[in-house]
């Protein structure tokens, strides 16, 4: 639709985002959050991955799942 306007272009300011990540049932057992943590961060470190990832136009940031439970939070 090249004649309609964009959001910004009609005056209103617009900042999108999204994020991606690997969520477990409240109740999954700690060893296994860590395994799939662990699973999960030796993924994204292959380099061919993380390239083929960053290539799609993903930024690759790794949270431990402390760590994400604190990123959602912040949402």
């Amino acid at each position: 639709m090249p004649n309609v306007p964009t959001l910004e272009e009609v005056g209103v300011p617009m900042k999108a985002g999204y994020w991606v990540g690997l969520l477990a049932p409240a109740k999954t057992p700690p060893d296994i959050v860590e395994t799939l943590s662990r699973a999960l961060q030796k993924a994204l470190s292959d380099p061919a991955t993380h390239n083929r990832l960053t290539d799609l136009g993903f930024v690759v940031d790794f949270k431990n799942p402390g760590e994400f439970k604190d990123y959602i939070s912040e949402r």
